[in-house]
This record gives C-alpha cells, structure tokens and sequence, in this order.
C-alpha cells in the first residue's frame, strides 16, 4: 500500500466510534492506471461530494464494500415523463474515473407524459453494460464522448470534472431532451 493510500485512509478515518469525519481533500493521481483502493476512494468521495444534494429526498446509497454501484431512490423525473420519481442507478466500471459509466438504470420503464416511450430507456442493456432487467432494473442508453472528442476528461481533483456532478447532469440532459 503506497504512503498516499495510507495517510488518506488515515484523514477518512474517524476520530472515534462517535465522530465520523470525511476529508475533501482527497485526490487521486490519473496518470496511472487506478488501484482498488483508488477506484473505490474516489467514489467515496464523489458520492459524499453529491449526497447532500438528495439529502431532502431519502439520501444516496452505494457500495461500500467495493464502490460498484450508487442509488438514488428518489430521483426528480423532468416534466416530459409521465411520472415524478424514479428511483436511479449508476454502475461504475472498474475503470472509474478514466471511463464514465455506460448508461445508467431507471426502477421501470416509465412512459413519457404523452404516453409514448423514450426509445433509449431499453430495459435490456446493450454495449457491455451489466443487464439488471431481471432484478428490476431499465436501462438507458447513453455515454459521454471520449475525451479525445472532446467528452470525458476527469481531473486528478475529484471536486473538478469530469466526476459524479457531470455525470449526474448528463443524465438530466439525456432525461429532459428528446434527443
């Protein structure tokens, strides 16, 4: 375990059992390739960087253990679905940051305020992104552009994008716009 891994596990750390602190100052190098405990920091705090935003709504939840995965169970649909609320999740490849998540899933496939369906909300996914139709969730095809065009370019910096925030606004982009 590298000196930078080791003081940053020691910043995350809690005071005691009683006082749990989290450190914003946590950046990870993307000129190598990332390790497990990288990958899993960085998510770490890119969901304490955006979880305040849905406190309101019932809060965020993710995985812990490894970082595979965050839910938002009460995500605000835009006005051309026919419903308010889905639940919503991304799934991070193990790639994460250098490559964005390859879609994202909605609880249902919800129909848009004019009855019709959004073709990208698929349900089975395509691309090699993981196909969670049998527990339930819908996928929706979509991914960033590759940084060489001018798309994904996360920073070293995890409060700088491209991060959770930009993906996050995609998916906004991509659930307002019949495009």
């Amino acid at each position: 375990m590298s000196t930078f891994v080791r003081v940053l596990e020691a910043l995350l750390a809690p005071a005691d059992a009683s006082t749990p602190q989290v450190s914003t100052a946590a950046t990870v190098a993307l000129a190598q390739p990332l390790g497990v405990t990288d990958r899993k920091l960085r998510i770490e705090s890119e969901v304490f960087m955006i979880a305040p935003r849905f406190a309101d709504r019932g809060g965020v939840d993710f995985d812990e253990a490894n970082g595979d995965w965050l839910r938002i169970p009460r995500f605000a649909l835009p006005e051309r679905w026919q419903h308010r609320w889905a639940q919503l999740l991304i799934v991070f490849p193990q790639t994460y940051p250098i490559s964005p998540p390859l879609g994202f899933y909605l609880d249902r496939r919800f129909p848009l305020a004019g009855g019709s369906g959004d073709p990208h909300l698929t349900g089975t996914a395509y691309h090699g992104a993981p196909d969670l139709l049998t527990q339930g969730w819908n996928w929706y095809c979509v991914q960033p552009l590759a940084a060489a065009a001018g798309g994904w370019c996360p920073k070293a910096d995890y409060c700088v994008p491209d991060n959770l925030w930009s993906f996050l606004a995609l998916v906004r982009d991509v659930l307002s716009n019949d495009q």
